[in-house]
């Protein structure tokens, strides 16, 4: 795992079973209690393997139930499917067909479909809190075309795609594209973030986003993600709908290591806010690192740090004041801390991004949760506050796990704020903040 996370104040909160519990410790016992589950209850899985294969889909389908991996680790707690390569497209291993659901501290891989679908609109209110989704072969999370679902929270995950995709596994879509990492219709209020976004790909290098949002979707935010080497990054919209994609959306303080094709796309959108993302690409000429498409209405573009160029097609034209837009890679290949890793914060070299943005009263903080100076750096991370949060320290985790300095043999450098949750998703340990 890379050493850099983002390191938001919520990662400082555990987050905590319900007083109702119940401990399951194989999958009979599990599908067992969420079909008996009742209102309020915590389904407590206790650290294994558990082979949904031939009994999935687990349905959640009683209201304000959640599913927790009691270790709270949740390379501990793995919920696996048949298989990245089966031939059983139409596999789901979570559906979720009630409100205020939560699923937290578990993993869920090898999926030939859905990993975890989302499939009424009485699906209000749900948290996706530090899962780790590996291998899912279409979609990790999935939102059909259905009534509207709000207010939904994604934060602290990893998504993953480990195997390739090759003519090897049967029944492949769209030529061996058809993958994305959350693929959401019709949600308003949600807000994905903090999540770790690696390797998204389909066979061709045209996978669907990582982060991927339309059909009628508003309001919605993506904000202090990471994203490594996905074919596509953040899709606003699809370009064959013909409809208002996303209205209001907001994205911002995300870092992108672009993959094969675009890292930005916005389309079929209107009232957009795009501003304080960094970009880094290894073929920074590509012509459609960020691309408007068709657009119902005025997007903002600002103090975004992207190595590629803009495109716009037709629809209305973005307002794009305040960018630093590079097309030559040598021109700021020592601007950022460790790309590969997906480390995107400034170095002293990078001066043309220092203090030179524009201040946008709505996007106070960085990436970090550092206060923005009043003359804003532009990209993601705020080089130049003065005035850096120091968030208070994690709360001391449950007692089957260990503490991220002894994860490491106790080798913290000074100054080093640890996170548990973050420590959990993404290992080893956090920068300076």
């Amino acid at each position: 795992m890379p050493a850099f996370v983002s390191a938001g104040i919520e990662s400082a909160t555990l987050l905590e079973p319900s007083a109702k519990r119940v401990l399951v410790t194989n999958t009979r016992q599990l599908f067992s209690a969420v079909n008996a589950a009742e209102k309020g209850q915590t389904i407590m899985l206790a650290d294994g393997v558990y082979d949904l294969s031939a009994m999935a889909p687990l349905r959640l389908r009683q209201d304000s139930i959640a599913l927790y991996g009691m270790s709270r680790d949740p390379r501990k707690v793995i919920l696996k499917g048949s298989g990245f390569g089966s031939a059983n497209t139409s596999e789901e291993l979570i559906k979720i067909e009630a409100a205020s659901i939560t699923v937290a501290y578990l993993t869920i891989r090898d999926v030939r479909g859905n990993g975890l679908k989302i499939q009424t609109g009485a699906s209000h209110g749900i948290l996706v809190h530090n899962v780790h989704f590996i291998d899912i072969c279409e979609r990790s999370i999935k939102g059909p075309d259905a009534p509207v679902s709000r207010n939904g929270v994604i934060r602290y995950c990893l998504f993953e795609q480990v195997t390739r995709i090759t003519d090897a596994i049967p029944n492949l879509g769209f030529n061996g594209d058809y993958v994305a990492g959350i693929d959401l219709m019709k949600i308003d209020g949600w807000k994905i973030q903090d999540n770790l976004f690696r390797n998204i790909k389909g066979k061709n290098g045209g996978g669907r986003a990582a982060v991927f949002l339309w059909n009628g979707s508003r309001n919605t935010v993506v904000e202090r993600n990471v994203f490594i080497g996905c074919d596509r990054s953040i899709s606003f919209g699809n370009a064959s709908s013909g409809t208002v994609d996303m209205e209001g959306g907001i994205i911002r303080n995300n870092f992108i290591v672009a993959g094969s094709d675009i890292s930005i796309e916005v389309c079929n959108s209107t009232g957009g806010l795009i501003a304080f993302n960094t970009i880094y690409s290894a073929n920074p000429a590509f012509t459609r690192t960020v691309f408007f498409n068709g657009n119902k209405g005025t997007n903002i573009f600002k103090n975004n740090l992207v190595m590629g160029k803009l495109g716009v097609q037709g629809g209305a034209t973005p307002d794009t004041a305040g960018n630093l837009l590079i097309h030559s890679t040598g021109k700021a290949a020592n601007w950022f801390r460790n790309p590969a890793a997906g480390d995107l914060r400034l170095t002293a070299l990078a001066s043309q991004a220092v203090g030179k943005g524009i201040p946008l009263p709505s996007i106070a903080t960085d990436i970090d949760g550092n206060a923005r100076n009043p003359k804003p750096d532009i990209g993601a991370h705020e080089m130049s506050a003065t005035n850096g949060i120091r968030y208070p320290a994690a709360p001391k985790p449950a007692s089957d796990l260990r503490t991220a300095g002894e994860a490491i043999g106790n080798q913290a450098a000074p100054g080093f704020l640890w996170k548990t949750e973050w420590f959990n998703v993404h290992g080893r340990r956090l920068t300076r903040g």
